[in-house]
């Protein structure tokens, strides 16, 4: 995204030194580019959890509630902040000094740390605890069932409250939980396990660059004279999807090759 965001401030007329301060800013302290938001929620998150756990030695009897009341906090500022807006209640001025200062609760601290250390759970006890058939078709079932839920609480809230984010919710912890269990209890042929594993770097391609590539190619367009048609959704969707597509499967053909597999770091 840096060629936009750079192209975006050199829009807004700001210098180098600016430009430094506002990028460093939103990275560590907004977290919020588009799609990228994950990556220095993650970052962050690591670095918070190492503290609490490598270097405080915090128990996890201590650190769960914590984490919880973290998470639970970010949600009622996210999916379920509607009920606040407009409230003039102690809950409502908290939340509004919050977003003085930040944008979301979707970051390292409140989203996060929550799903991190989730991940560190499921792998240090249930990683090495194989489940058996029954069992994984309960788990499956289960997954079926909260993402069930998981679009009955969005209709909920559409239906109750004033629409503001939906990226955290209640029932997308415990899907995410069983999908990480699922995942691990999952035994597939090696053929499918290279298949996957294709699938999974042109994804990671496609999705880091598909914005890059539909900048580029939108300034190209506009070079040529096709303004016109790219006011269609679906035309820009379009050309952006095959030309990320494209380059992800460049770079995939290209880092098989001897001298240039450095290629494979980009996924």
């Amino acid at each position: 995204y840096l060629p936009q965001i750079l192209y975006q401030y050199r829009q807004n007329g700001l210098g180098a030194g600016k430009i430094l301060r506002e990028f460093l800013y939103r990275f560590v302290v907004t977290g919020s580019y588009t799609q990228f938001w994950y990556f220095p929620a993650l970052l962050i998150a690591v670095c918070v959890l190492y503290l609490l756990k490598g270097k405080c030695q915090i128990a996890d009897r201590f650190l769960i509630p914590l984490i919880c009341i973290l998470y639970v906090f970010g949600v009622f500022g996210n999916s379920y902040y509607g009920f606040l807006i407009g409230k003039d209640s102690w809950a409502a001025a908290i939340y509004e000094n919050f977003f003085a200062v930040f944008e979301t609760t979707r970051n390292g601290i409140f989203f996060g740390l929550f799903y991190v250390y989730m991940g560190t759970l499921v792998r240090k006890r249930l990683s090495q605890r194989r489940l058996g058939g029954k069992a994984r078709l309960a788990l499956g079932s289960g997954l079926v069932l909260g993402l069930l839920a998981m679009f009955g609480e969005r209709f909920w809230l559409l239906q109750h409250t004033q629409y503001t984010m939906s990226d955290m919710t209640f029932a997308m912890a415990p899907v995410v939980c069983m999908l990480l269990l699922l995942g691990i209890n999952l035994h597939f042929s090696e053929n499918w396990q290279k298949r996957g594993m294709a699938l999974r770097c042109y994804s990671t391609i496609i999705f880091c660059s598909h914005l890059l590539t539909e900048f580029y190619l939108h300034k190209g367009l506009l070079m040529l004279g096709a303004g016109e048609v790219l006011g269609f959704s679906v035309f820009r969707f379009g050309y952006a999807f095959i030309g990320a597509l494209t380059l992800a499967m460049l770079i995939w053909r290209l880092s098989e090759k001897r001298g240039i597999r450095w290629l494979k770091r980009l996924y």
